[in-house]
């Protein structure tokens, strides 16, 4: 019962998710708005190397992804099929995305992560916390 109400009253002013505690270092890791902030500046900064002056580049990245987040919140839909219904065959933003697969963006990402599990971890050990679960790459 007590788990029910807590999840209540965080839904007030979001949405609201049980995660277990073995996946908490990892969720921790990666719902922090920062990741969003950093696509943002990363796709403003490289649509004003393409010519846009400052304000329409962060105009059309911040609609590339809160329009993306909002599908995906509306829809439920997988990540896979996202970005299968993101872009035409052989059209524009299949070849961005094909391009960032060839530089591994993903890859990016997934060697940062463990970067900021390393730092919380290390902030448990000086604050006296225990951390409760590991990391394996």
């Amino acid at each position: 019962m007590r788990e029910r109400e807590v999840t209540c009253f965080f839904a007030h002013v979001g949405s609201a998710r049980e995660i277990p505690e073995s996946q908490f270092d990892g969720f921790a890791v990666t719902y922090s708005n920062s990741h969003g902030y950093h696509a943002l500046a990363a796709l403003a900064k490289g649509a004003e190397n393409l010519g846009l002056d400052r304000k329409n580049a962060l105009t059309a990245a911040a609609h590339a992804l809160a329009d993306g987040m909002l599908f995906w919140r509306q829809g439920g839909t997988s990540r896979e099929r996202l970005l299968q219904n993101a872009a035409t065959p052989g059209g524009i933003a299949a070849a961005v995305m094909a391009t960032l697969d060839k530089h591994e963006y993903t890859k990016i990402v997934e060697v940062g992560l463990p970067g900021g599990m390393a730092r919380g971890r290390a902030n448990a050990r000086v604050f006296g916390v225990r951390a409760k679960t590991s990391y394996k790459r």
